[in-house]
């Protein structure tokens, strides 16, 4: 089933919110530190996934998402255009977005190192 423009729309901007918050390019890879053994990686395991991922990059999951998970690179871009990034994703990644949005919200950059699963 094709994903809704308006869905994907809405994933960018949220996304593009939420990541900004601590300064992270929605381009951008993370690592991760796994807090447990439910998930693709042992408690522990340090792993790098892109920083805006489907819950299947993380987890073994049998979830119908496959056209969504598709349209993930094309979400990732969106949000950070809506973020005013237009360089590479590695170099913009530690960079505050700029916006001439007075309302977009933006802190500084954060430890690359986040945990998950717990």
């Amino acid at each position: 089933m094709p994903v809704p423009k308006a869905m994907v729309h809405a994933i960018a901007a949220l996304s593009a919110w939420k990541l900004g918050l601590a300064g992270i390019d929605p381009r951008a890879s993370v690592r991760l530190v796994s807090s447990n053994g439910l998930s693709r990686y042992a408690a522990g395991t340090t792993a790098e996934l892109p920083a805006l991922a489907g819950h299947s990059d993380g987890y073994m999951t049998s979830c119908p998402g496959a056209a969504l998970h598709a349209r993930l690179p094309e979400i990732r871009e969106l949000a950070a255009r809506m973020q005013g990034r237009t360089g590479d994703p590695q170099q913009d990644h530690s960079r505050r977005a700029v916006s001439s949005d007075p309302g977009a919200l933006r802190s500084s950059p954060q430890p690359a190192d986040r945990r998950w699963g717990s």
